[in-house]
């Protein structure tokens, strides 16, 4: 879990999960997004907590697995940190 493909792999996760969370979580399914009445500041800290999470359950699924951020073996990292479908 201390190389840079492990970092670069959790990172990508954590900005989907982040964009995830907020597209999903902040304006829930009924609310149309205005971006004049978007209170980005309330946003930037829901983005900032699931990118924590993120990070956080990547780190605890490598401490299960042989260092990857995923909890199955349906992608592994290549030295150089790009993703490989099994």
């Amino acid at each position: 879990m201390w190389t840079l493909a492990f970092w670069k792999a959790a990172t990508e996760r954590a900005i989907k999960s982040a964009a995830q969370f907020v597209l999903l979580a902040y304006f829930g399914g009924d609310v149309l997004f205005n971006v004049f009445q978007a209170d980005f500041v309330n946003m930037a800290g829901v983005a900032a907590g699931a990118l924590l999470m993120s990070y956080l359950t990547s780190l605890a699924t490598a401490a299960l697995t042989d260092g990857s951020p995923s909890l199955t073996t349906a992608e592994v990292l290549n030295s150089d940190g790009r993703h490989e479908a099994v």
